[in-house]
């Protein structure tokens, strides 16, 4: 059984997300890579957008949490995870090299490990 952790009133786009994180971090621009030549980097453009457009929903229920687990409540808003976040990054002094490190990059990561024959399609480790 798969089951999304969270609460729907934390089921933003990921513009909606980036906004705020633009409000949280001071002097912090939104750039899209699709209009921003010197930014683009095979590390930080998403393959999944073509033309601009993001065909995939990011919209989630977590119905079947709350069915299954009646007295779980999810404690973070958006707004505590981006603040939690920024401080977690402070401690990383985020620098360009840093940010351009693969490992930087969830799926571009997966990409490269199973290149590499080191996790499977199902992405478990290959001994």
């Amino acid at each position: 059984m798969i089951l999304n952790i969270g609460r729907n009133d934390n089921n933003l786009t990921v513009i909606d997300i980036a906004k705020k994180i633009k409000n949280a971090v001071k002097g912090s621009e939104i750039f899209l890579l699709n209009k921003q030549k010197d930014l683009n980097s095979s590390l930080i453009t998403d393959r999944k957008i073509k033309n601009g457009k993001d065909a995939r929903t990011y919209k989630v229920s977590f119905n079947k949490m709350k069915k299954k687990f009646t007295n779980y409540r999810c404690r973070y808003t958006i707004q505590q995870g981006i603040e939690k976040m920024i401080k977690e990054l402070m401690k990383l002094k985020l620098n360009k090299k840093i940010f351009f490190n693969k490992k930087f990059y969830r799926l571009q990561y997966f990409e490269y490990l199973h290149k590499k024959k080191l996790i499977d399609n199902s992405l478990k480790w290959i001994s």
